[in-house]
């Protein structure tokens, strides 16, 4: 039967008249307590030993356990967030609302063009540089250059990044909006 990954380690220290006993012991819920490791010295060899680091250490049963619970466990986490962010991102062709219109436009209704890889804060919409707009940069310069994040402050910098243009607008050009300012109709 594999072993089931260990919930909690403890060190167990027993000293006796002429010696000293270090166990390191695990337990699960299935296992129960488990001795994985132990070390005897006697107080002479302590006193010889001055300075040195010893490691009791989990046995190879144990730390596969673990490994395995942990790519389990990572591999469902990176399944659900892949689901979550594909699930809940606007595709193209959406018909979304912006929260927060400008006053120039003409209605609040946007059109999804594509949704950037990206986030807000890595997004820049307007660089002295030029040649930067509408990219995502190697480095964004905090200083000059002026992000997605930068012209959207009230919202989380780090929203994905939508590309969209208003309904309204015939023409228009796409604009770069946070997710969260664009909300379904």
């Amino acid at each position: 039967m594999a072993r089931e990954q260990p919930t909690t380690a403890y060190t167990e220290v027993q000293i006796d008249e002429d010696s000293i006993s270090l166990t390191l012991i695990s337990e699960s819920g299935s296992n129960g307590a488990v001795i994985e490791d132990t070390e005897r010295f006697t107080f002479d060899e302590l006193e010889n030993m001055a300075g040195a680091h010893r490691t009791l250490r989990l046995s190879r049963e144990s730390v596969t356990a673990l490994e395995e619970a942990g790519s389990q466990q990572l591999g469902e986490l990176v399944e659900n967030l892949e689901n979550e962010q594909v699930e809940n991102l606007p595709q193209k062709g959406d018909v979304l609302i912006d929260e927060n219109s400008p006053s120039w436009s003409n209605g609040d209704r946007v059109v999804v063009e594509d949704v950037v890889k990206c986030r807000a804060n890595e997004y820049v919409i307007q660089s002295p540089y030029g040649g930067k707009e509408n990219t995502v940069p190697e480095r964004v310069d905090p200083l000059c250059d002026k992000t997605v994040a930068d012209a959207n402050p009230s919202y989380p910098d780090d929203d994905r990044v939508v590309l969209a243009h208003y309904l309204d607008d015939t023409g228009g050009d796409a604009y770069a909006f946070p997710e969260s300012r664009v909300v379904e109709e």
